[in-house]
């Protein structure tokens, strides 16, 4: 993966080495790429990432599209009604 050595060639490359940050991919990056990236990668084999697989705003967002054409004309107060519904349940 040349995600690394693009962040090295970077204009935030020292940022990253004094940070010691690192970069990662989300849990289904290495079945469409290579093995080699994904153990390196993954969430699984980093620390402090628990069960995270960083999709959590992508399956929000997704759950959000259902909502949408139920409330396109709906006053402002409905709106928020019904997105507060569907974010409780």
């Amino acid at each position: 993966c040349t995600f690394k050595g693009t962040l090295d060639r970077s204009s935030i490359s020292m940022d990253v080495q004094m940070l010691r940050s690192r970069g990662c991919c989300d849990s289904f990056h290495g079945y469409a790429h290579n093995c080699c990236c994904m153990l390196e990668n993954h969430p699984l084999y980093l620390t402090d990432f628990g069960i995270e697989d960083l999709f959590t705003c992508e399956c929000f967002f997704s759950s959000m599209n259902g909502v949408a054409p139920l409330v396109c004309h709906t006053s402002p107060f409905h709106w928020l009604q019904f997105v507060d519904l569907h974010l409780q349940q």
